[in-house]
């Protein structure tokens, strides 16, 4: 849809009165219903979504749904349905403030008025996820507050089923990066109940803060600490009970296994956080030869603020370890280039222009099988590497065999498929990376130096021409650009050392 303000003009039966927002998916006017004489918010969604069969299925079907929700804290859906090649949601106009604007006007809530929000939302949700919709947005932005912090969650209009999971993300930024959970970024399937109850935590985090969990310089960087980073430590604002470091812990657990298994489950936690833990007795330690005798507390171990075995609500990783503790203070570890400069990669046609590569441009050692041995100009160093921890078909210690590899004998650290492109990623002797991607539609390849290690067996690189970012990981690649996923791509084969 173009960006145009239609205010003033006519859609169907509706009068738009004036533009209240603009959104990633559409515009929302406060609109007067000529029909049924009232006043309404109408959303008017971008005029591709239209466009796809899939969507335009989904949307109906999950409209009905969310018409049917009768939950305080969920705006009503009065109508729904499409004029002119434009979807559109007619729904209750509330007025009110957002939660995104309250924060930076009045700065955090306190932690008792924090809780009472989480819990009006978490009863949103779970009303929302027993009726089999999954949010995929929960963000202050999308809540609403009215007099005495009444809490709404609102634009359920890319809201969807858990058990559709067919409709591609590609060319959308279906959530928001500061609120998402890190399976999202490995999987197109990523969306699930226990990815809205992560994205409550982080409105909890913020609501107590006043700012997100991981405050980063670009998206890439936000992606990779949600993936990476550990959770920060609410108590380390003064005024924030310690409790709720352990509620954050868990709501933002890596592992959504982890996690707790509902949203009303959070805000309970949240809930007993707000009460201080019980004084600890004191016992009597005999005195040391000479000195008197002193009285110490009794440590007392208490059980974390929810399950953290409960089995895995949606989609997401098994578990393969305990839950970590919080880590002793909060650590931001934004991705950091290599040599100064962080070059972008690309997997997909038509994101940056592919150029043949010359193939002797960068220089290499010796290889047998999986181990490497490469010896510098200044002396002989041995470089023992790794075997490859999982398989890609028709591959050896260099790439793809006979097609995509590294230069001379320099050992290839990660090589994969999906199903646009190959890729492969070499070490020189020197220590640097490059990579080498080839397009399998017209056999169009690319090089580019100096994408950087992330997490394990993963890069990220960003294309200075045009600010695109990529992530790859042993699941997918990821694109972004100016805020959007151009692209999920799933790995059909990953290898990496």
């Amino acid at each position: 849809m173009a960006a145009e303000n239609r205010a003033g003009s006519r859609f169907g039966q509706y009068e738009l009165r004036r533009l209240l927002g603009v959104g990633g998916m559409g515009e929302v006017y406060e609109a007067h219903d000529t029909v049924r004489d009232r006043v309404v918010a109408l959303k008017l969604l971008d005029v591709d979504l239209a466009k796809s069969t899939t969507y335009v299925e989904r949307f109906r079907r999950e409209s009905r749904t969310a018409a049917r929700l009768q939950e305080p804290h969920v705006i009503p859906v009065h109508d729904w349905g499409e004029v002119d090649g434009v979807l559109f949601i007619d729904m209750r106009l509330v007025r009110g403030q957002d939660l995104s604007a309250h924060l930076a006007t009045h700065g955090p809530l306190t932690p008792r008025q924090a809780v009472e929000v989480v819990e009006q939302i978490a009863a949103a949700l779970d009303a929302a996820h027993e009726s089999g919709l999954v949010h995929r947005d929960v963000k202050p932005a999308n809540i609403l507050l009215t007099g005495e912090l009444f809490a709404y969650l609102v634009d359920f209009g890319i809201a969807h089923a858990e058990s559709d999971m067919q409709l591609t993300t590609a060319g959308s930024a279906i959530g928001s990066f500061a609120y998402m959970a890190p399976e999202r970024f490995e999987h197109s399937t990523g969306a699930s109940i226990s990815a809205d109850i992560y994205a409550l935590a982080c409105v909890l985090y913020e609501s107590l803060v006043g700012e997100t969990p991981f405050r980063t310089d670009g998206h890439l960087a936000t992606i990779h600490a949600h993936m990476m980073t550990p959770p920060p430590q609410p108590s380390l604002r003064a005024g924030v009970p310690a409790g709720f470091d352990q509620v954050i812990a868990t709501g933002m657990a890596k592992n959504p296994a982890r996690r707790y298994t509902s949203a009303s489950q959070l805000a309970r936690a949240a809930r007993a956080a707000l009460s201080p833990a019980p004084a600890q007795p004191l016992v009597t330690v005999p005195p040391s030869v000479g000195g008197p005798a002193v009285s110490q507390p009794i440590p007392l171990v208490y059980p974390p603020t929810g399950s953290t075995e409960s089995p895995a609500v949606g989609n997401g990783r098994p578990a393969t370890a305990p839950l970590a503790p919080p880590p002793p203070k909060r650590i931001l570890r934004p991705v950091v280039a290599v040599g100064g400069v962080i070059v972008g990669m690309v997997l997909l046609g038509g994101v940056l222009g592919w150029r043949l590569w010359s193939g002797d441009d960068v220089a290499g050692g010796t290889t047998t099988g999986g181990t490497t041995t490469t010896t510098t100009a200044t002396g002989a160093v041995t470089t023992t590497v790794a075997p490859y921890v999982g398989t890609v078909s028709d591959t050896d210690a260099q790439g793809f065999v006979g097609g995509l590899r590294c230069n001379a004998s320099d050992p290839a650290l990660a090589v994969g498929t999906t199903a646009a492109s190959r890729l492969v990623v070499c070490r020189t002797d020197t220590g640097r990376y490059y990579y080498r991607g080839l397009r399998i539609s017209d056999g169009a390849t690319q090089e580019i130096n100096d994408p950087v290690p992330v997490g394990i067996g993963g890069f990220t690189a960003t294309n200075p021409a045009d600010g695109t970012e990529y992530l790859i990981t042993t699941h997918a690649l990821t694109i972004v650009k100016a805020g959007q996923i151009l692209a999920t791509e799933p790995m059909l084969e990953y290898a990496h050392r």
